[in-house]
């Protein structure tokens, strides 16, 4: 006949089933997520808003506009490897590395390639983006540090 569980056991089990959602969820992450439709952070703070908003209204029509032709999610449409059609693919990267750095604008690859800071890089490169296009993706990287 087995034995019931300890109330220590159960304990446990118990907490790692409350805690489960909390450690798998994205919630926590410093970087707004980039998929349509779901909800950028979960958090029902003023800031919290006033980020989603940017980043709906400034930062996912400069991309979609501006990058995703290239480096987008369709197979044979990620150049080096990049996809910034999604948070992760932002956070990855492509074959020289994670994109964004949330928070450090000036680390971040994405601002040094449409910054011309990579030798013999600029992008896009048949047509740079504005300065006024530059201050959106700085302004949104700078600000989504936690």
């Amino acid at each position: 006949m087995s034995k019931p569980p300890s109330l220590k056991h159960f304990l446990a089990i118990l907490l790692l089933g409350l805690l489960a959602p909390v450690i798998t969820s994205e919630w926590y992450s410093p970087l707004i997520g980039l998929s349509a439709g779901e909800p950028l952070v979960r958090d029902d703070s003023t800031e919290t808003k006033i980020k989603q908003r940017y980043f709906e209204n400034r930062v996912r029509p400069l991309l979609e506009e501006r990058c995703i032709r290239c480096h987008g999610p369709a197979i044979g449409k990620q150049e080096s490897g990049l996809d910034l059609s999604h948070r992760e693919g932002l956070l990855k990267g492509g074959r020289r590395g994670a994109a964004v750095l949330p928070g450090k604008p000036d680390e971040s690859l994405l601002i040094q390639m449409i910054e011309g800071h990579v030798s013999g890089l600029s992008m896009p490169p048949d047509d740079p983006l504005s300065a006024e296009e530059r201050k959106i993706l700085r302004k949104w990287i700078e600000e989504d540090r936690k």
